[in-house]
């Protein structure tokens, strides 16, 4: 099946790739994340504060670390008023209170079955700065 993919003429593959949403292409190479990121980001941030919660939170269960680490970056960059001050908000998820949403990151790479060991590195990384 794959074969018959990859044997399409290319213009039906820019037609096909055409209809694909940027929050969906942002996820298949570095180059579309690199192009669409922003575009995401944006209609994300400007949405409600707890959704760049869940928008980490499906970083992580992705176990996506070039988007958690540019994302953790560039968050002071955006206009949130929870998010600017990281190392003491404190947040509360499943009955559980975390002392800031480094804390919380942490646990969240860790609570999978298949802990996600590189964001977790790049929490760290910015639990330091």
């Amino acid at each position: 099946m794959l074969n018959k993919i990859t044997n399409l003429p290319i213009e039906l593959v820019e037609i096909i790739y055409s209809y694909i949403p940027y929050s969906t292409l942002i996820f298949l190479t570095k180059t579309n994340y690199d192009l669409h990121h922003n575009n995401v980001l944006t209609n994300t941030i400007n949405k409600k504060n707890k959704d760049i919660y869940n928008y980490i939170r499906y970083i992580i269960r992705c176990d996506n670390h070039i988007a958690l680490d540019e994302l953790l970056y560039n968050l002071n960059n955006y206009n949130i008023n929870k998010t600017c001050n990281l190392k003491n908000h404190k947040i509360k998820y499943k009955y559980k209170k975390y002392a800031n949403v480094f804390d919380y990151f942490l646990y969240l790479c860790i609570e999978k079955d298949t802990p996600s060991t590189k964001c977790k590195n790049v929490i760290m990384k910015h639990m330091k700065l």
